[in-house]
């Protein structure tokens, strides 16, 4: 399960990829006919949510510019998986990169994407200390100052959401079940696109459904051994290998930052899990 050597690709355009695949999936916000669309909007209707509207309530994944660009001669896909957008919809993957990066660098970083930063910064090791030490502590993102043998952490990953529709303001999640549900075989499909070595999924909603979606698309998701577990009825297994036809991916199951999960988390799961997954070699010391 270790990381494949691999050189840098130059040429790879994966918003040329995504956006291919997004529009051939029916959900590009320009051409947008999910065939999902009227169970998720009927979910919300139960639930007297507000409702959908088609292609502009839809948000592409953000994508760093840096994505799956080596670390220490091991390529460096991640992925981080938040639960779903709060405000407008409407942009695909260009204007989604172009507004994240222009919000990010002009105004004070919010407690989701603090929580954004500080797993990629610690999933890239020592590449991501520049990172740990500014931009975490200015709540921005200090690119701008960043030293040329430095790496952006927010620059080296692409975040997608669990469900790509939603409707709530900022900080409240306004998805149902069933949306997150219908969602996911979306995600997936997405990931076949990216290829990932590392995802993370910082959505409580992701234990319940992900799995489901995996055995239905025939793929196979492993727990591995030594990995903290949740409390439960059936302990869940945090540390997991994601196994498919054409890629493998190591993946993290947390849950969202916003509320102050990654704190109280990160002594008894998230430290013990970057423990794991370096003494596999899967991410950088």
């Amino acid at each position: 399960m270790n990381l494949r050597r691999t050189a840098p690709n130059t040429k790879t355009n994966t918003i040329g990829s995504l956006q291919r695949w997004a529009r051939k999936a029916n959900v590009l916000p320009s051409c947008f006919r999910c065939e999902q669309y009227n169970s998720c909007q009927h979910s919300r209707t139960e639930k007297k949510l507000p409702r959908l509207r088609r292609g502009k309530t839809v948000l592409m994944s953000y994508v760093g510019h840096e994505y799956g660009r080596p670390v220490r001669g091991a390529r460096f896909a991640l992925v981080i998986v938040g639960m779903s957008h709060a405000g407008d919809g409407g942009y695909n993957y260009l204007e989604r990169q172009r507004s994240g990066r222009k919000w990010v660098t002009e105004r004070r970083i919010n407690r989701h994407y603090r929580g954004i930063l500080w797993m990629a910064a610690a999933l890239l090791g020592d590449c991501g200390s520049y990172c740990s030490e500014n931009c975490l502590r200015a709540w921005r993102c200090m690119a701008e100052d960043l030293p040329k043998t430095g790496r952006c952490a927010l620059s080296s990953i692409i975040q997608p959401n669990l469900a790509k529709c939603a409707g709530g303001d900022e900080g409240t999640c306004l998805t149902t079940p069933v949306m997150y549900k219908n969602c996911s075989p979306h995600l997936l499909g997405e990931l076949e696109v990216l290829k990932p070595t590392i995802i993370v999924f910082q959505a409580a909603p992701a234990r319940a459904v992900i799995p489901n979606a995996v055995r239905e698309r025939g793929w196979q998701l492993q727990p591995i051994a030594a990995s903290p577990h949740y409390d439960g009825p059936e302990a869940f297994p945090v540390v997991q290998y994601l196994r498919t036809p054409t890629f493998g991916s190591h993946v993290l199951f947390l849950n969202h930052p916003s509320r102050g999960n990654i704190e109280r988390q990160w002594k008894p799961i998230i430290k013990p899990s970057l423990n794991l997954l370096r003494k596999l070699n899967a991410i950088p010391t």
